[in-house]
């Protein structure tokens, strides 16, 4: 019986120290793709510059409260979050690969992706051509670690990045409850 008893505390200790480390592992993964890609740095200038931003000419169509909400999406708050609930998702969807993708970022990309976003930011986005190349030159493997993680958050396979961008905008839209035909009106 005691055998029994030590060989199940023993199992359940076991799986707990794994689940242990596999979280250690996720948390590890989410934290390096958090300070990877500020992207909420490009939607901060845009919002900072522009208090009609993203509805620019549009925003006259909308009341104060729907564009508030609008930019709202487009906040470091919001993007954190999104970039968050994305890095859990891929982390838990790739627990086989994770602790290579963690010495993929570890080995340089993290920060060659934070440099291109800082920069992109600085430079009222358009990133730099130094970063630009060093981009260019990542290896395949790099780059698509570099795909997934920092450019699929408004990324889709089939769409691209342009009509990716375009359905996050819609939501925003659609999410603070503004007419969207009064915002694409030809004469309004």
């Amino acid at each position: 019986m005691y055998r029994i008893i030590a060989a199940l505390v023993i199992f359940i200790s076991s799986t707990f120290n794994a689940y242990s480390d596999e979280n250690d592992e996720i948390n590890k993964f989410v934290n390096i793709v958090d300070k990877a890609t500020p992207i909420y740095l490009i939607f901060e200038k845009m919002l900072d510059a522009n208090s009609n931003w993203p509805l620019n000419a549009k925003a006259s169509a909308v009341t104060e409260e729907e564009l508030g909400c609008v930019r709202s999406y487009f906040s470091k708050e919001n993007m954190r979050s999104l970039k968050h609930e994305e890095a859990v998702s891929y982390a838990k969807k790739n627990r086989h690969k994770l602790k290579d993708d963690i010495n993929l970022l570890d080995s340089g990309l993290a920060e060659t992706a934070e440099e291109f976003f800082r920069a992109t930011a600085d430079n009222n986005s358009k990133p730099p051509v130094g970063i630009a190349l060093k981009l260019a030159s990542l290896d395949p493997e790099h780059m698509e670690l570099y795909r997934l993680l920092m450019i699929d958050q408004f990324y889709s396979q089939n769409n691209g990045l342009s009509r990716s961008l375009m359905k996050f905008f819609y939501n925003s839209l659609e999410g603070c409850g503004v007419d969207i035909e009064s915002i694409f009106k030809k004469n309004g």
